[in-house]
């Protein structure tokens, strides 16, 4: 609908799975702020500032930011790695955005004295030479 400097409502968000969220928003047309509001318990805000901040409603904390002008992201939390199987991380071909420095979680790859066929799970970054490298041993990720 139109609406003048600040409106409330619903909007619905649905993700690439389906699953449709109902939440209230508010938005603030004159300082270029726009909140959306989860309940109880946690805003995203888009700030009048060019950042995109998630905070926690009952302690008023961000818990994630991205910095618009410097790229950097800030988290006040734990960040949780995709998780794949050495043989499925992904590839250019299956993630058109994949770029030197991603990071993802083999959750079957090798750490340093491990067995092939007996990896417990290593963090792993992407390079631009196409391979995925175990963070714990700096070699190619091998399950």
């Amino acid at each position: 609908g139109t609406f003048n400097n600040t409106a409330t409502g619903n909007v619905y968000l649905q993700d690439v799975g389906g699953l449709t969220l109902n939440s209230d928003y508010t938005v603030s047309v004159g300082d270029n702020s726009y909140d959306i509001n989860f309940g109880s318990g946690s805003r995203a805000a888009f700030q009048n500032d060019g950042n995109f901040v998630l905070y926690n409603v009952s302690t008023g904390k961000a818990v994630f930011a991205v910095n618009s002008e410097t790229g950097v992201i800030s988290a006040n939390s734990v960040l949780q790695l995709g998780n794949y199987a050495t043989a499925s991380l992904p590839t250019t071909s299956t993630l058109s955005n994949l770029g030197n420095g991603c990071t993802a979680y083999a959750s079957d790859g090798c750490k340093p004295g491990e067995a092939s066929g007996s990896g417990t799970g290593v963090p792993v970054f992407y390079s631009s030479d196409g391979k995925w490298y175990s963070s714990c041993s700096g070699t190619v990720v091998t399950a």
